[in-house]
């Protein structure tokens, strides 16, 4: 498979020749399943009797370095890119999707296989043999009741009727799910599962409306593996907002309570960590481990000269 594209096999083999582009271009080969068994980095050269390597290089840097838009787009052939400034590109977002979703998931079921709990500070109406603890509010309550202070022995009366017993009111700690941590990762699970259905419907248009070209590389027989990409990867999540910790949460936010329990926790910083990069928008500064698909060669020659 070159670029989500499925391959013929011819005679055994797999037939593939490059189209009017130069860059990285990524390989995978699937086993049973159409599981991923390994991916290669293939490297396609500009036609040697039109543009060096060199000058070609030289060209994408001084577009980039004017605006990278005019740099990306949709064929097979990618660059590595940072991740500063902000640029508004669908396939931008969902390489990044692509790049980091399947660690978010990971550490989305780490999280809720042992999620972080908190002891939170409540109280409660216990009879005496539950009492545990009590403070000055208990006993400022239990100065006001005539049948508190019966049973503790210093009031006078009839007896508590049998069987009842009085409450008082004490201090109790309660474990919860539903503490900054959870709500820090419910919020930023929410936003990526949100980019994730909302990509489907604008890549699923954007791919609808591409008309046919002999020097562009389409995009029609790529949509499917990365529409299955995107049902899954949604379904995935809604799986996980629906259960523990993160259907257990009263609201989604990132606080500072909740970055550093976060921070605390391997799992949680994974998944934090993950879907940051999932939902940044940048592409300018040094280059990073993720790849942006580039415009056909012809098309960086015509923006080159623009520039």
């Amino acid at each position: 498979m070159i670029d989500d594209e499925i391959l013929e096999i011819e005679g055994g083999d797999w037939v593939w020749s490059p189209g009017f582009y130069a860059g990285q271009v990524r390989a995978e080969l699937l086993g049973p399943g159409h599981r991923v068994r390994a991916t290669y980095l293939l490297d396609v050269s500009p036609h040697p009797g039109k543009l060096g390597r060199d000058t070609f290089q030289a060209m994408l840097d001084q577009i980039w370095d004017f605006d990278p838009s005019l740099v990306l787009g949709t064929e097979p052939a990618a660059l590595p890119v940072g991740h500063e400034a902000a640029i508004l590109d669908p396939w931008l977002e969902y390489a990044r999707l692509r790049a980091y979703g399947d660690k978010f998931l990971r550490a989305l079921s780490a999280i809720s296989r042992q999620p972080l709990r908190e002891l939170r500070a409540e109280r409660a109406h216990l009879p005496l043999p539950q009492v545990r603890r009590a403070d000055r509010q208990t006993a400022l309550a239990a100065l006001g009741s005539a049948q508190l202070l019966t049973v503790l022995g210093f009031g006078s009366g009839g007896a508590t009727p049998t069987g009842v017993l009085p409450h008082f009111d004490v201090p109790v700690a309660r474990e919860t799910l539903d503490g900054a941590g959870n709500r820090c990762i419910a919020a930023i699970a929410h936003a990526v599962s949100r980019r994730a259905v909302r990509l489907k419907d604008r890549l699923q248009s954007i791919t609808e409306k591409e008309s046919e070209s002999t020097t562009r590389t389409a995009l029609a027989v790529r949509w499917p593996r990365r529409r299955e990409f995107l049902d899954q990867l949604a379904a995935r999540l809604h799986h996980f907002q629906r259960i523990s910790p993160l259907v257990d949460v009263t609201r989604r936010e990132i606080s500072a309570a909740g970055l550093n329990a976060v921070s605390a926790d391997p799992a949680y910083s994974s998944a934090y960590g993950s879907g940051w990069r999932i939902l940044r928008r940048g592409v300018k500064g040094p280059p990073q481990a993720e790849r942006m698909w580039m415009s056909p060669t012809w098309e960086i020659y015509e923006r080159w000269c623009f520039v």
